[in-house]
């Protein structure tokens, strides 16, 4: 653990710990240069001798640079020597998503704040695999809530180069995953893919919306052999719950590919959102006649 008061690379002087996570330790520290807050986010020194986590880590680093995106943690440096890992990011301050769900437990947010978060982070995730990028840890502590009430996504632990030739079924050597927020597939140890991404922000979504995890926080599998139901959210217009019903299937096969489903269903403007919603079913329609 460092003390405080350690100086890192000449310019980062800690000032407390924060966090311990499982992998890493998370430190508030100044930028002696820029004279702003930064976060140390270091290794756990017991895993430097694990090449696989050391190399994971490292890749963090670089997944989180190549983004550049607002809504997005940024990093801004990183530091490795025999007996540190560890990456400097932007200090963000705000409330974790998941502290202000639990303030609002079997309730939910106000909708239109809600609609307005999952529409954020359904673009926040477009950026991401647009640029053949998925985060693989998608669940509410990994959210910021910042005092200009819009998200910050964190934490890139898990995250993964999308490859048209990756093997769905090749198991992943670190497993690091959220159960009550992980496919059934993922929870088998499977590589990371795109629908993790989209289930995440569907479980998301309906928490938002009602205060409750659609599952009741029983893992995906679990609900899945049991054929536990998705109880409909009536507060949701037709075209809103068909969206986020298959962002939850729990057979992949059934599950959205992407998040455009959802964004389309979601931001929608209070004046003209029936006619926007009924002007894709109708180009659907036509769609379909003349392809036949």
């Amino acid at each position: 653990m460092l003390l405080e008061n350690t100086i890192l690379k000449d310019r980062y002087e800690v000032i407390r710990i924060e966090a311990r996570g499982g992998m890493s330790l998370i430190y508030r520290a100044m930028d002696l240069v820029s004279n702003e807050w930064v976060c140390v986010k270091q290794l756990a020194p017991e895993l430097l001798s694990n090449q696989t986590i050391v190399e994971s880590f490292r890749s963090e680093y670089r997944h989180i640079v190549a983004l550049q995106h607002p809504y997005i943690v940024k990093a801004y440096d990183y530091l490795s020597t025999e007996a540190m890992e560890a990456i400097i990011l932007e200090y963000v301050e705000g409330e974790r998503l998941n502290d202000l769900l639990r303030k609002h437990h079997n309730v939910g947010l106000p909708l239109k704040m809600a609609q307005r978060w999952i529409v954020e982070l359904a673009n926040i995730l477009t950026h991401l695999h647009q640029n053949q990028l998925v985060h693989g840890d998608i669940k509410p502590s990994n959210l910021i809530v910042t005092p200009y009430c819009d998200f910050k996504l964190i934490d890139f632990g898990v995250s993964r180069i999308l490859s048209s030739r990756q093997d769905p079924h090749q198991q992943d050597p670190l497993r690091a995953i959220t159960p009550s927020y992980a496919t059934p597939e993922r929870l088998k140890g499977r590589y990371v893919m795109q629908k993790d991404d989209v289930f995440g922000l569907g479980c998301i979504a309906y928490e938002m919306i009602c205060g409750m995890h659609p599952y009741a926080k029983i893992r995906a599998d679990h609900a899945l052999a049991r054929d536990i139901p998705l109880r409909r959210l009536e507060t949701l217009n037709c075209e809103q719950w068909l969206a986020l019903k298959h962002c939850l299937q729990l057979t992949p096969e059934m599950r959205s590919q992407t998040v455009a489903e959802m964004i389309a269903a979601f931001d929608q403007d209070d004046d003209c959102s029936f006619v926007k919603a009924l002007f894709r079913n109708l180009k659907k329609q036509f769609t379909a006649i003349f392809s036949e």
